[in-house]
């Protein structure tokens, strides 16, 4: 898996050794100037982490590992700017696309992110309510709350709209 996750084609991780596996190490040692014996240790794993660890401390300093979303995410097609959104539609964002971030590929996850800033960009944005009475308010924003806590901010200000309709 971490082979993979720093470009070095080992194959779909199985547990089982293979001549995928044994290239893909050899590979590795080459670039970072160990003998290439090809054989897994505890002291290619190390290795293996290291490289890691460095990967995403440049990628961290560049901009194109940041995954807090506060400014912008280095998405599969480019970076998804999250920086024109209040802190509200940010953290919205970010929750809606957890799910992909902690269980799929950083492809589909930068997909989400995109998608629902795409959403949020076209919408027409939070609705004025000052126009109607407390009551009416009240229940709007009951009837939405649902979306404001389960959804993005897209889903939650059409919600919004289609109720003040």
């Amino acid at each position: 898996r971490r082979l993979n996750e720093l470009g070095y084609n080992a194959g779909t991780p199985d547990g089982l050794f293979g001549n995928k596996t044994r290239a893909a190490i050899q590979a590795f040692q080459r670039d970072a100037g160990i003998d290439p014996t090809g054989r897994a240790s505890p002291s290619l794993l190390n290795d293996l982490n290291a490289a890691n660890e460095r990967r995403h401390s440049v990628q961290s300093k560049s901009g194109n590992g940041n995954f807090d979303g506060r400014a912008s995410e280095a998405g599969a097609t480019g970076v998804v700017d999250l920086s024109t959104f209040n802190t509200w539609e940010k953290d919205r964002i970010l929750a809606e696309c957890s799910y992909h971030k902690n269980n799929s590929g950083p492809a589909r996850y930068y997909k989400c992110l995109s998608d629902e800033r795409s959403a949020l960009a076209s919408s027409p944005g939070m609705p004025d309510l000052s126009r109607v009475s407390a009551w009416e308010r009240d229940r709007i924003l009951a009837e939405c709350s649902y979306h404001k806590n389960n959804s993005g901010p897209a889903r939650y200000y059409k919600c919004l709209s289609d109720e003040l309709r």
